[in-house]
């Protein structure tokens, strides 16, 4: 028969989890909620105003759900996991579990483990369930453009097709001010038009194709063979279809941000082994080029005719050679998948970095409580949500790695807890 000292631990772990947990469920729907707003917001500015059918919209938001859950879970774990500990030392709880010789790893040890589940539960929501929630929302998104062709002309925008780019003004409901088409005629003609409006119109006979009945039209025609000439034609009316498929065309592939890791790591080897082909290939080009102008230096010294154009043309070989030298950086598609990689890794583990935070801050302030670890806690996430965007947008642009701009918040968070823990319990 066990004693009643060996059901102690069980029983704190029990009863510190179920604190943890309560408060992360409350913090968990406020953080739903909060992106979830957003995600209404935004498909209330972008596609309900544009009178698409209400199911649909539904769906897409449905579909959008496996990210917003992903987001909310490290968030939540930290925020909430403050707030549980600031209940339990407004309470004295605290300061009764010491008295009774309960060290506070032992404390620690479940906000730990459910940090680690709930970091799970959040990668798997971005690894599994968000790519196939975006292949849905790319199927039902591309059925809404069929069906609702204003949702991709949009005011102020520039929109590049196939075969054609339209720059479009202001709008009012399915009509168009001050409209540009560049594209190219049947006989391969370089072709500008523009007009004053543009009445969107969906074809009668054809579903799949969307309408443009063009006013006040000055169309302009060059010919490739013949750049100097130009044809110019005017109209006061000018219907003009476009295919509809050419609007999902660029949105029917999935991008990095909505793959796997797996999938992710195998597309990121592969760039790996195309780059270094593509290396290997610059470095025989230049040990060829390097012969060639050694070769064509030492003749140089001993003939010497023609100087001026033998010096011109060593220069020419000098300045490719430096290019060649200098021309190193690898395919920066690469660094984009890994930023995506690492976001799929970095955001979701966050929870178990924020509670190496949290504990520390949480538990040894005697000034503890709810709404000020919330106001607290609250102010950290915004803080860490500016380092992220600021890190991937430095890695983006190559000023730092792409590890580095991803796991710098997350590094500084852990390393902010350790410190802390350890001046608390130096005092």
């Amino acid at each position: 028969m066990r004693s009643h000292a060996s059901k102690t631990p069980y029983t704190l772990y029990l009863y510190v989890a179920r604190e943890f947990a309560v408060f992360f469920i409350v913090l968990f729907l406020f953080f739903f909620i909060v992106f979830f707003i957003n995600q209404i917001i935004y498909m209330a500015q972008d596609i309900l105003s544009k009178k698409a059918p209400v199911i649909d919209v539904i769906k897409l938001v449905i579909f959008a759900l496996p990210s917003i859950v992903a987001m909310s879970f490290p968030y939540a774990t930290f925020v909430g996991g403050l707030m549980a500990l600031g209940r339990l030392m407004s309470e004295k709880e605290i300061l009764v579990m010491s008295a009774s010789g309960v060290p506070k790893r032992k404390i620690f040890l479940p906000f730990l483990v459910l940090g680690f589940l709930f970091s799970w539960v959040s990668f798997i929501m971005n690894d599994y369930f968000l790519p196939l929630g975006m292949l849905n929302y790319q199927r039902v998104y591309r059925n809404l453009i069929l069906s609702t062709p204003a949702l991709e002309l949009k005011p102020f925008s520039v929109k590049k097709y196939k075969d054609s780019v339209i720059i479009t003004g202001s709008m009012n409901k399915s009509t168009i001010q001050d409209i540009t088409v560049i594209d190219r005629t049947k006989d391969g003609k370089n072709r500008v038009i523009t007009a004053h409006n543009a009445r969107i119109v969906n074809s009668e006979e054809n579903s799949d194709v969307l309408m443009l009945i063009l006013e006040q039209v000055m169309v302009q025609e060059t010919d490739p063979q013949y750049p100097d000439r130009f044809e110019y034609t005017e109209a006061e009316l000018m219907e003009y279809n476009i295919v509809l498929t050419q609007f999902t065309s660029s949105s029917s592939q999935i991008g990095a941000a909505e793959m796997g890791v797996a999938n992710l790591l195998k597309l990121i080897e592969k760039k790996n082994q195309e780059t270094e082909k593509l290396m290997q290939s610059r470095e025989q080009e230049y040990l060829r080029r390097y012969f060639d102008f050694s070769a064509k230096y030492f003749s140089q010294n001993i003939l010497i005719s023609n100087l001026d154009n033998r010096a011109l043309t060593l220069n020419q070989e000098l300045a490719i050679l430096r290019d060649l030298s200098k021309n190193k950086t690898l395919d920066r598609g690469i660094e984009i998948y890994r930023i995506e990689l690492y976001k799929k890794l970095a955001i979701p583990f966050s929870a178990i970095f924020f509670i190496f935070l949290a504990f520390p801050l949480g538990i040894f302030s005697n000034r503890s409580s709810i709404g000020r670890n919330f106001i607290i806690g609250l102010a950290i996430v915004i803080a860490n949500w500016f380092l992220l965007l600021g890190g991937q947008s430095l890695a983006v642009r190559g000023i730092v790695s792409a590890f580095w701009g991803i796991w710098f918040a997350n590094i500084l968070t852990v390393c902010a807890g350790i410190l802390l823990m350890v001046l608390r319990l130096k005092k």
